[in-house]
């Protein structure tokens, strides 16, 4: 895409009112910032979710192997 379409796509969408004070971009950088931060947020509650359920395995088992078994099939 060239400078000028891309300018004329921008005064467009500026006329339409699509586009914030910063041309779209700064609004669109900080979504898409927060959503990167809801994405790690979910995985790191995934891991720890997953570290208590191992936990609470070899709590239960009453020997190594059976505990073995049961988080090799959680992690399946």
């Amino acid at each position: 895409m060239t400078f000028g379409l891309q300018k004329r796509i921008i005064k467009m969408q500026s006329r339409e009112g699509n586009l914030g004070e910063y041309g779209g971009r700064c609004q669109k950088g900080k979504n898409m910032e927060e959503e990167m931060n809801i994405g790690e947020l979910l995985v790191e509650k995934a891991e720890e979710n997953q570290t208590r359920k191992i936990l609470e395995i070899l709590n239960e088992c009453k020997d190594l192997e059976e505990a073995k078994e049961k988080v090799k099939a959680l992690l399946k």
